[in-house]
């Protein structure tokens, strides 16, 4: 092979091995971030401050239902439902405990999406509509998963780890769980805008209108 036409094809094995390098990359950084922006969702709407667990009927009681006049009757719990509700509030204390922050992965997705584009140009430029797309998808996800999924996250975090809330008063017990309730929410329906954008950021990828 002449030494001109080697010369060419390492740069285009070197140039082909860089995009498909970044491809791989871009496609982890944005399955690792918006997966941890929907699992810290899951977990979100999940969660309950301590102290709000069910408590099983006591001995001699039904399971099914605590005593009283039908009108005024209450389920109760049984144990094995006790028992599964402490093991998932468990669960979800310790992945409050030490969040992964993986999320943080959404900041490298546009600029390896870029890179990938820049080192293949046979795919189109960075002038393309669906890559302006696909940006505007990205920057709307990381908004909303950076001022509404979590701060979210860390109030229900400071929430579930605060020292003295099970001796406050029913009225201030009322508002915190309100506050709680509120932030799971918020933390829930964030994370579940993050993964409907991650599929229209994926579908304008695959199809490239």
């Amino acid at each position: 092979m002449p030494e001109g036409q080697w010369l060419v094809a390492t740069l285009s094995g070197g140039r082909a091995a860089l995009f498909y390098s970044l491809v791989a990359l871009h496609a982890v950084a944005a399955l690792v971030g918006f997966g941890s922006i929907g699992f810290a969702g899951t977990y979100a709407s999940r969660a309950h401050l301590p102290g709000d667990e069910p408590e099983p009927a006591g001995p001699g009681e039904p399971d099914e239902r605590a005593p009283g006049p039908p009108e005024t009757a209450t389920v109760r719990p049984t144990s094995t439902e006790v028992a599964e509700r402490e093991s998932e509030t468990e669960e979800i204390r310790r992945y409050f405990e030490k969040p992964a922050r993986l999320w943080l992965a959404l900041v490298a997705v546009p600029f390896l999406g870029l890179g990938a584009l820049a080192a293949n140009p046979d795919i189109g430029g960075l002038d393309q509509a669906w890559v302006f797309g696909a940006l505007l998808v990205w920057l709307s996800a990381t908004l909303i998963a950076a001022s509404l999924v979590v701060p979210s996250l860390r109030q229900i975090r400071s929430m579930l780890f605060q020292e003295g809330s099970t001796g406050a008063s029913p009225v201030e017990r009322e508002a915190e769980r309100v506050r709680f309730a509120r932030a799971a929410t918020l933390a829930g329906r964030g994370a579940a805008c993050c993964d409907v954008l991650f599929f229209v950021a994926l579908a304008l990828m695959v199809w490239r209108p």
